[in-house]
């Protein structure tokens, strides 16, 4: 029978300076999965609280224990300039109301709504 021969793998000169090398690694992967799972909660909590919704953008607003949303609607002059913002803010979530009855009055002028209510 023929004897193999096994050859023995080549040991590196400095085996600290390859361990050094492995722990520089491992500790820039455990950072970047710090940072990556930081990221992703900012992400999820910025989204979750701000969305948008038939044009406006709400936003999730805490007075204590209530929960408000809140939209600033643009407010027209004449000239179709926006003269300024309506700051709208809501007890319910938007996207879940239907059908909200009005209990008062619309007035449609030229491009411009009036409610009134009493």
């Amino acid at each position: 029978m023929a004897r193999r021969k096994i050859k023995k793998q080549a040991e590196p000169k400095n085996k600290g300076e390859t361990i050094k090398i492995t722990k520089r690694w491992r500790v820039f992967i455990v950072i970047g999965a710090i940072v990556a799972f930081l990221a992703l909660f900012v992400a999820y909590n910025y989204y979750s609280a701000n969305f948008e919704y038939l044009g406006l953008n709400f936003s999730k607003v805490r007075f204590g224990k209530l929960i408000f949303y809140h939209a600033e609607i643009p407010l027209f002059n004449q000239a179709g300039e926006i003269a300024s913002y309506y700051n709208l803010y809501i007890r319910n979530d938007p996207r879940e109301l239907r059908d909200v009855p009005i209990i008062g009055e619309i007035k449609l002028k030229s491009k411009v709504i009036w409610l009134l209510m009493s």
